[in-house]
């Protein structure tokens, strides 16, 4: 194990190959788990833990290091920096990015990226951001992500009143309907919401980036954090969510869509049938994903999901040099 002795943290490279467990503050697209359904070749699996003077756990960046580059969110929607706790001093999280470079620099990288999450992830993703900014990095992507804050909702009824008149009208006429909710649970049923939201990104042309073998096995790996809730109308399904538990009290929606011949969208209703279980499971913010590709906005996306009262957010990719290093 490296360990880089700073002068009031410490950051060790912990050889993850033969981990027993993983720290309870690793988000999952920050896991060895996940990455080990991802992982090619020579890729390697990297977690940088850092320690307060006194040894209190301050949070990790974990990653994949191929060759000289070590990507944090690899093959994943985001990843970054980890912490135990919501809010830490801006001091720990300098020591946080300093010894992380300093250890990377260590085992050979030359080239850091950073797939950050959205700024509404915690108190002090802010202060990450400007610090990583200020120390080397600068900004490679920059997608618009929408997130709504359940915090303050302890149910739906209380989430609905916040919606707009437009908004609340389209959930009537969407909950008319008359679909009915399933938490999928037999591979049939996984199945059949798969193929809803494949069939819509396909009318979109737009690509289903994760096979069905693939969510399957993620499933598995992660039982109780992966579900996929789809909305029959009738026997058919007409509309799906794939969400993914990505920490406690974080929900984030990997894929949705609908295939209907309806009067009106079971969009609506899905929204507040998903809504309706992050508040069942005491989550706080449930993210909905970016909303713009390669820095375009999808204009349709955006309405949509400011409709049903998500807010809006960045998501920032980040690239530094080790060998230049932070002055």
């Amino acid at each position: 194990m490296l360990v880089d002795t700073l002068s009031s943290s410490t950051t060790s490279t912990v050889d993850t190959s033969h981990d027993p467990g993983e720290p309870a503050h690793l988000s999952l697209f920050n896991t060895r788990r996940y990455h080990e359904l991802n992982l090619d070749g020579s890729e390697r699996y990297v977690r940088l833990d850092t320690l307060t003077a006194d040894g209190r756990t301050v949070g990790s960046l974990a990653g994949v290091v191929d060759g000289p580059t070590f990507t944090s969110g690899h093959r994943a929607p985001f990843g970054g920096i980890d912490l135990v706790r919501d809010t830490e001093t801006a001091a720990h999280l300098e020591q946080l990015i300093r010894g992380s470079l300093l250890s990377l620099d260590g085992l050979g990288v030359t080239t850091v990226n950073v797939r950050a999450r959205a700024d509404a992830y915690s108190a002090s993703e802010p202060t990450i951001a400007f610090l990583a900014l200020n120390l080397g990095f600068t900004i490679t992507a920059c997608e618009l992500n929408f997130q709504i804050d359940l915090a303050d909702h302890t149910s739906t009824d209380e989430y609905t009143a916040t919606l707009k008149k437009p908004a609340r009208k389209a959930l009537r006429h969407s909950m008319a309907l008359g679909c009915t909710a399933v938490d999928a649970s037999t591979d049939a049923e996984w199945a059949a919401g798969y193929g809803v939201i494949e069939r819509n990104r396909q009318s979109r042309e737009r690509p289903m980036r994760l096979s069905f073998s693939y969510v399957l096995r993620i499933r598995d790996a992660f039982p109780g954090r992966v579900r996929m809730q789809t909305l029959y109308h009738g026997t058919r399904p007409v509309a799906a969510s794939l969400v993914y538990r990505v920490a406690p009290g974080r929900d984030y929606v990997v894929a949705w869509g609908d295939d209907h011949r309806l009067e009106h969208s079971p969009m609506n209703a899905l929204a507040y049938h998903v809504v309706d279980r992050s508040l069942a499971d005491g989550v706080t913010l449930l993210d909905l994903g970016i909303s713009s590709e390669q820095g375009r906005p999808n204009h349709g996306l955006i309405q949509f999901k400011q409709s049903i009262g998500a807010r809006p957010s960045l998501r920032l990719d980040l690239s530094a040099s080790t060998r230049r290093g932070p002055s």
